[in-house]
């Protein structure tokens, strides 16, 4: 038999009704998610600086000769610069700094929405003990 903690009281899961079993396993599916999610949103921050750290040094040949333009712009530390100043290499990292960006804020709602999810299946799990 396997034990389980559920706010520092310990029980034996074969113990546990089946609702309550169903809520555990559905709780640590839930909490496995989670740390998916937090790696991917680490992994995605890491690139995302990457990136920047690669713009950087484009960017300070563009910072003397370019600046706000209308057009198709780009913010890049704070700046904001017209696409056609960049080359071919950069602008694939703008892209893809634009899609880590994207990403970034897709992980943070999914992550909210497992955060949300965990507490109800904790909520649950609890009155079934």
């Amino acid at each position: 038999m396997s034990k389980i903690e559920v706010d520092g009281t310990s029980y034996e899961f074969d113990e546990l009704s089946d609702a309550a079993q169903r809520q555990y396993e559905t709780l640590v599916a839930a909490a496995s998610e989670l740390r998916r999610l937090e790696l991917s949103l680490a992994i995605t921050l890491t690139a995302r600086h990457a990136y920047e750290i690669d713009l950087e040094k484009v960017v300070d040949k563009l910072s003397a000769a370019s600046g706000f333009s209308e057009g198709s712009t780009i913010e890049v530390l704070g700046q904001h610069y017209r696409l056609a100043d960049f080359s071919g290499t950069s602008k694939v990292a703008i892209e893809s700094i634009r899609a880590c960006d994207l990403k970034i804020n897709t992980v943070k709602i999914d992550l909210a929405i497992v955060q949300t999810g965990i507490s109800a299946y904790t909520k649950e799990l609890k009155k079934h003990l």
